[in-house]
């Protein structure tokens, strides 16, 4: 029998008359696991909500010529709270009904998280690069290679933060290519 809970006749009595009442195991056991199903269903949906609007914290450098990350606290924060949650959903037994969007995170998360890791490296060397090969004509004449590759990454990097800041939300850093361009530089 299929029960149509919107149903004018699924009252009280029709519940009581069909014996639902001596299935109550069953029914609690299908709540439950409609429940959990539910909070991963929300929990995946709080995800891609969180990542369609995180946005980096990129300032102005160098009077606005350039931009660089002020800071990657709040970022790796809750990055790191969103894949404990899909680690947990990993080890669910309700794993399979949402696997793909699951792994879909698991992996994009993961790859902010390594892009985030190397952007800082990097920043922090070229900040320190910057104020050698830029501000001193010296060094430039002194060291001609390390000067002419500094030059070259340089570009690139004021390239890819100027495109990053275009519109700031961390999901522009789920690129494995933009991973091996950083990685490049460092």
């Amino acid at each position: 029998t299929k029960l149509n809970y919107q149903d004018d006749e699924f009252t009280l009595d029709y519940i009581v008359n069909i014996k639902l009442h001596l299935h109550k195991d069953v029914i609690v056991n299908l709540t439950n696991n409609a429940q959990r199903q539910l909070n991963i269903e929300t929990s995946l949906e709080e995800i891609n909500n969180t990542w369609k609007i995180q946005t980096l914290d990129l300032i102005p450098y160098k009077g606005n010529k350039y931009y660089k990350l002020r800071q990657i606290d709040d970022v790796t924060d809750i990055l790191e709270t969103n894949q404990l949650l899909l680690s947990t959903m990993k080890n669910s037994p309700y794993y399979q009904t949402f696997h793909q969007d699951i792994n879909y995170w698991t992996n994009a998360l993961d790859c902010i998280m390594e892009t985030l890791d190397i952007m800082v490296t990097v920043q922090r060397q070229w900040l320190y690069l910057e104020n050698i090969f830029m501000e001193s004509k010296e060094i430039r004449k002194q060291l001609p290679k390390a000067s002419s590759l500094f030059k070259q990454i340089n570009k690139e990097w004021i390239k890819y933060m100027n495109d990053i800041y275009q519109s700031k939300l961390a999901t522009e850093l789920m690129n494995k290519e933009l991973i091996q361009h950083f990685q490049s530089m460092n």
